[in-house]
């Protein structure tokens, strides 16, 4: 027969199975806290894989109006909390927020609409004898109103009647049109100060820009659009560019760092490709602060050498770059011990890509309208006269008011470049040619036919050998130079 079990087995029996259950009750909490932190960091996961990048999340918000609404109502009717008193000097006092709705700004322009009773209504509603006024009720509201409209520019013609009877020509002259900032565009100042405003102020991208101008009825295409900008930046925004460039590199002390960017469409790169956005700023301390983005392909010292310190851009000529790549070239040692002499950087541009150096481009098609052309016909004997002509056009050329700028080219080189230029070195530049040599095993180098004694211990290793007029200097990487001044006597 089977033993029944006693009153303490049973209720130890019951105190087990209690305490298994409250341990798996704990588990069971344990295990949902886990699902619901596993969830969270999906949904996380899917935010930051999904959603739209290029706005704020936290400003994505559907009830914004209804949000913002009541916190606008709850900070009317927060109470002030009593501050207790530390014996300190009391701090000044803001200025007391206002109930009710905030007057309008005075240097905002008014239209007067005018609301006046009938005819019928201005009797005496008592009497019915003639009412007279006797004063005005004004209630101010905010009108924005966007809408486009066409500018005619008309520009009269005039011809001489005398010259219409009796001359075989007549001369007509027309009244110039005033200078535009897109020359040839439709865009007037004000749409493209619209345009760029919502591009880089806004954060628009254009196509919304286009969409929005579509809703007035005006149909600008996203790439008319893109024209307007980039000419803009060309004509204009580059010289704001320079002269704030100018105004950092005065300063004495820059910050500067670079973050990766990915550009999709770009002529000679992949869309995989990582582009670096280098940011500089000016200290703390500066009275007009600077802030600058530049766009390069890599993140080498050179980019930030050339964007604070001078620069030379130049063509990947064969002679000078040893390797083209545009990332960071590899310039011979001639080259790149010149731009050391000079405190310069040297920034080669690609194979075929004449827009690298669109500037240096465009001022070679100045040259040959203004001044090539205009010799053309005429013969020299000798190269004092050619140089003379030359040098009388170059200097109308540089003297001669820029269209678009409204100053020459000499008015701007006095106000910010000459500031900038900076001494030559004491001592000129001394050419130098590099070549590679082997040590042989009786520690000798032979250069141009002639052998130089180097240290032993360089047997068998590579060696760069810099020839002067005045010296030969044999290098090796972490090793100072062995200076040879008369060659050694040559092994047959």
């Amino acid at each position: 027969m089977s033993r029944r079990p006693t009153t303490h087995e049973l209720e130890a029996l019951i105190a087990a199975h209690a305490a298994e259950l409250a341990a798996l009750k704990a588990e069971n909490e344990k295990l949902a806290q886990r699902v619901l932190h596993l969830e969270e960091q999906l949904r996380l996961e899917r935010l930051r894989r999904y959603a739209p990048k290029s706005e704020k999340l936290k400003e994505r918000i559907f009830n914004e109006a209804e949000q913002a609404a009541a916190e606008s109502r709850d900070d009317d009717d927060v109470e002030a909390v009593a501050v207790p008193d530390t014996g300190l000097p009391e701090a000044p006092k803001p200025a007391p927020k206002t109930r009710g709705r905030k007057p309008l700004p005075d240097d905002l322009p008014r239209q007067r609409v005018e609301h006046d009773l009938g005819e019928d209504q201005k009797d005496c509603p008592c009497c019915r004898n003639r009412m007279h006024r006797m004063g005005e009720t004004v209630t101010e509201q905010l009108h924005v109103e966007v809408k486009a409209s066409v500018l005619q520019h008309v520009r009269f013609k005039y011809a001489c009647r005398h010259c219409e009877r009796t001359a075989l020509n007549t001369p007509i002259v027309t009244a110039p049109m005033p200078a535009q900032p897109l020359p040839g565009s439709v865009a007037t100042p004000s749409t493209l100060a619209l345009v760029l405003a919502n591009k880089y102020v806004d954060g628009t991208p254009l196509y919304r820009v286009a969409d929005a101008l579509g809703r007035a009825d005006v149909s600008i295409s996203r790439g008319t659009l893109g024209n307007w900008v980039i000419r803009a930046s060309e004509l204009h925004l580059h010289r704001v560019y320079d002269a704030l460039q100018q105004k950092l590199r005065s300063q004495p002390l820059v910050h500067g760092d670079e973050t990766w960017v990915q550009v999709l469409k770009e002529d000679g790169r992949d869309a995989q490709a990582k582009s670096f956005m280098w940011a500089y700023r000016s200290g703390q301390d500066c009275a007009q602060p600077v802030v600058l983005f530049d766009y390069q392909p890599g993140r080498g010292q050179e980019h930030p050498q050339a964007f604070l310190a001078k620069a030379i851009v130049c063509d990947n000529l064969k002679a000078g770059v040893v390797k083209a790549l545009w990332f960071e070239p590899t310039l011979n040692q001639t080259f790149a011990a010149m731009a050391e002499h000079y405190d310069t950087t040297i920034l080669p541009t690609r194979s075929r890509k004449p827009r690298d150096k669109g500037k240096v481009e465009g001022a070679v098609l100045i040259v040959e309208r203004w001044i090539l052309a205009r010799l053309r016909h005429r013969r020299f004997f000798n190269l004092t006269d050619l140089h003379s002509a030359i040098a009388d056009l170059l200097e109308e050329l540089n003297s001669r008011p820029m269209r678009h700028v409204g100053k020459s080219r000499r008015q701007l080189f006095e106000e910010i470049e000459r500031t900038a230029l900076a001494p030559l070195p004491s001592e000129p530049f001394e050419y130098a040619e590099w070549k590679t040599a082997k040590v042989h095993p009786d520690y000798h180098v032979e250069v141009d036919k002639t052998f130089y004694s180097v240290p032993h211990r360089l047997i068998g290793r590579q060696v760069d050998v810099r020839l002067t007029y005045r010296a030969v200097e044999i290098r090796i990487t972490r090793v100072s130079p062995a200076m040879c001044a008369a060659p050694s006597a040559a092994v047959m």
